[in-house]
């Protein structure tokens, strides 16, 4: 469970938001008192300024299949999350696979009804392939169904048309991976962010899974789970974590039909420490990127399985429902999250809610009571580190890199504050 922990309710700082396991200090750009010192004077400068820009984030709306074995989407909660986006003002709306359970061309028309209103209304969608689309639907029914869905101003990367591609809005670069082409397409996204880092703040990389995950993903399908004699996942991945943390990327994806924030290291957890400032570097960054599990949309729930992670990653937030009578809950979550870019900073809310609708027959339709569950707000130029206020045990604290406290060194804004 993550619980809110903001540091201007103790000392007036620029901006400095906390969740129990992550703290971040940001750039000074609100009107609060701050602690300050005496900045030397500096020549303004003029910098592009950029429209808010906010992104939902759509999770697998996979419905099962009816008495005759026929498949469907999931439209009650896929009706709650893009309802909930568009009030609260998205401009685009990532589906992040697994639109549908058995790739029909009813599945793929019962999305669009959904899904149309919302673009007619002006939303954009950016749709990934996940599993049950390239198991089922394969790429030619994906492309007649989502063409129109795709911006026609992606980028698409070279014989992976449609099914990986890039878009550019104000200053954040969005990438679009189908499902396990993350290692497939890590060069094809080093020479994309390398030839547009001069005009963007932001990168966004979207893919229906992702290296570390909460039952699946890859390391754990390709290397613990008995293939590791099949190593295009092993070879590439800590590159990948290397670059995404160099990069400070926000990973974003589904699959998981639970919710999950986490930091990823570029090399060990053990190895990742607390970030602060140098009077000769400013401030510097932990060596980890963010990985959002946007949750869940569907009929189904999955459950918590342990594995590799804890070696090259730190969990934030966690939760899921499985609505399952044995050793689970009495219900499904269907998860909302907003992603809003403005300049340098980003501001993320991710939000749940409780249903027992398991069809999409008239009598489990329901409307969505949301509560606000997780949320971070930081600037790209930061200082960051993650906290264990409660979990280790006292005499293995000091071999350890993880904070215990709620406390950081002095990070500095572009005006001296700190």
């Amino acid at each position: 469970m993550t619980i809110p922990f903001d540091t201007r309710n103790l000392v007036k700082t620029s901006i400095a938001i906390a969740t129990s396991m992550a703290i971040w200090g940001c750039d000074s750009d609100n009107n609060e008192s701050i602690v300050s010192i005496t900045p030397p004077p500096a020549e303004a400068v003029s910098e592009p300024v950029s429209s808010k820009f906010s992104i939902g984030l759509l999770p697998d709306t996979q419905g099962g299949t009816d008495a005759e074995g026929q498949s469907h989407v999931a439209i009650y909660p896929m009706q709650n999350v893009l309802r909930q986006q568009s009030q609260a003002g998205v401009d685009m709306v990532i589906a992040l696979g697994d639109l549908t359970d058995g790739g029909s061309a009813l599945e793929f028309a019962e999305w669009s009804t959904v899904a149309k209103s919302y673009q007619d209304q002006g939303i954009e969608f950016l749709p990934v392939m996940g599993n049950h689309e390239s198991s089922y639907a394969y790429t030619v029914n994906w492309i007649d169904n989502m063409k129109n869905y795709i911006p026609q101003d992606a980028i698409h990367m070279p014989s992976y048309e449609w099914l990986n591609y890039y878009i550019v809005r104000e200053n954040v670069l969005i990438f679009g991976l189908a499902y396990y082409n993350l290692p497939v397409a890590f060069q094809w996204i080093k020479d994309t962010v390398l030839a547009n880092e001069e005009s963007i703040d932001h990168i966004v990389v979207a893919s229906h899974d992702g290296l570390i995950g909460a039952k699946y993903g890859q390391t754990l399908e390709q290397i613990v789970d008995g293939t590791k004699d099949d190593d295009w996942v092993y070879d590439v991945q800590p590159q990948i974590r290397q670059f995404f943390a160099d990069h400070d990327v926000i990973y974003v994806q589904g699959h998981e039909h639970q919710y999950q924030r986490s930091l990823i290291s570029a090399t060990k957890t053990l190895e990742t420490y607390p970030s602060s400032s140098t009077p000769t570097g400013g401030n510097y960054r932990m060596g980890a990127y963010t990985q959002i599990m946007a949750g869940n949309a569907s009929y189904k729930g999955y459950e918590f399985r342990y594995g590799e992670r804890e070696l090259v990653q730190m969990i934030v937030s966690q939760k899921n429902a499985t609505y399952s009578e044995v050793n689970g809950s009495d219900h499904y979550d269907v998860n909302s999250a907003i992603l809003t870019f403005e300049g340098q900073q980003v501001d993320y809310k991710a939000y749940y809610a409780e249903h027992q609708a398991k069809s999409n027959d008239s009598e489990y339709d329901f409307t969505a009571d949301w509560m606000l569950f997780d949320k971070f707000s930081r600037t790209t130029n930061r200082c960051e580190t993650a906290i264990y206020p409660n979990s280790i045990l006292q005499d293995t604290r000091p071999v350890l890199v993880f904070q215990t406290q709620y406390l950081t060194n002095d990070c500095y804004g572009d005006d001296g504050s700190f």
